[in-house]
């Protein structure tokens, strides 16, 4: 929903609001957990459930504060009929394909094929990482470090890939996600150096963008916007299919 609200909303810094809002969401599920962890150790579980629906009554705000359409406030989208001096092809904006017609289409399905591959990859490692560190000698309380680590990582990638998407394009920052992703499963291989699992984790986290903000910055470009919302619904629940198969 957050992708569809800004790609209306805005023509201009797309990647970087993505990217940003895809931070939030990572940086308010930590403050939740930790929160709500200090809440139950203090009450009881019936008391941090009350508190976690009250947290989330504000969001009630945004049916009546945001709007389908920025012109049903008499306004434009930020940046419409704006463009950079030197636009990047891959940063054009297309009509593109139904998805009708993208169902025909090898590269629809090969853009699908990938994604679930890279983060079938990507998820055998990230979700296990305390355990596995766990397994190979160190301390709970180090290795939820180095998780944690790999989750700030994560917030300054999903921040960082966005704004670098709108400056260079997605395809680039993909061949980055990637990079880093197989560079930390190698370094992971040995864990015995603390600096060395520290440098694995930040990749890691670098990485893990692939399954959050890469998915709809490429989707525009590769596919156009005609199909955008039913093509973005696709590949946005690559992740979670992903993740189930991983986890068996």
């Amino acid at each position: 929903g957050s992708v569809w609200i800004i790609k209306i909303w805005f023509h201009k810094h797309q990647g970087f609001l993505i990217g940003f809002t895809s931070m939030c969401t990572g940086l308010g599920g930590s403050l939740m957990t930790g929160v709500l962890s200090r809440v139950l150790d203090a009450y009881n579980w019936r008391i941090t459930m009350q508190v976690s629906g009250l947290i989330f009554v504000p969001i009630i705000l945004l049916l009546f504060l945001v709007k389908d359409d920025p012109r049903q406030l008499k306004l434009r989208p930020y940046g419409e009929h704006q463009h950079l001096a030197k636009q990047k092809k891959a940063m054009a904006t297309w009509a593109g394909y139904s998805l009708k017609e993208l169902a025909h289409r090898p590269s629809f399905y090969l853009m699908i094929i990938n994604t679930f591959l890279c983060v079938v990859a990507l998820y055998m490692t990230s979700p296990i990482l305390v355990s596995y560190l766990n397994d190979s000698g160190y301390k709970p309380v180090d290795a939820s470090s180095y998780y944690s680590v790999l989750l700030i990582a994560l917030a300054v990638a999903k921040l960082a890939g966005g704004w670098f998407s709108d400056k260079f394009g997605p395809k680039l920052l993909a061949y980055i996600f990637l990079i880093c992703t197989a560079l930390s499963q190698f370094m992971l291989i040995d864990v015995s150096d603390p600096n060395r699992t520290y440098i694995a984790s930040i990749l890691l986290g670098i990485g893990a963008s692939t399954a959050t903000v890469l998915i709809p910055l490429l989707t525009m470009p590769l596919f156009g916007y005609f199909g955008s919302t039913e093509i973005n619904s696709i590949m946005i629940s690559i992740p979670s299919l992903s993740n189930m198969i991983s986890d068996t």
